[in-house]
């Protein structure tokens, strides 16, 4: 259900592209971000197209989840990713109008 933004992952992995990269996002108590740059705020070369957002996939932003970052538009998810330190329901798919953000992993 979630194939596109893990196999978007996994390819971003298997280039190298996470190498080097920081967390450049740190809100305690809500999640952390990564994905896009290197130290110093440099962002990250090698972006493929930004990918179809996934969201309406029945796996919620709970606490441990892996999901993909994006901009205000929905399908403009490329290599940013977050984890969620707590539950975030509110990040879920609602309806069209609140398409949320694609969960596709966990943390083990």
């Amino acid at each position: 259900m979630y194939v596109k933004f893990e196999k978007n992952f996994l390819h971003y992995v298997n280039k190298g592209h996470y190498d080097n990269t920081i967390f450049h996002r740190v809100i305690p108590g809500f999640m952390i971000q990564g994905g896009g740059f290197t130290t110093g705020m440099v962002r990250k070369p090698g972006l493929t197209d930004p990918i179809v957002l996934e969201s309406k996939n029945s796996l919620s932003n709970l606490r441990g989840s892996l999901a993909m970052a994006r901009t205000n538009v929905a399908n403009s998810g490329t290599s940013e990713f977050y984890i969620n330190l707590v539950d975030n329901l509110f990040l879920d798919y609602k309806n069209e109008g609140n398409p949320g953000y694609a969960v596709f992993g966990s943390v083990v």
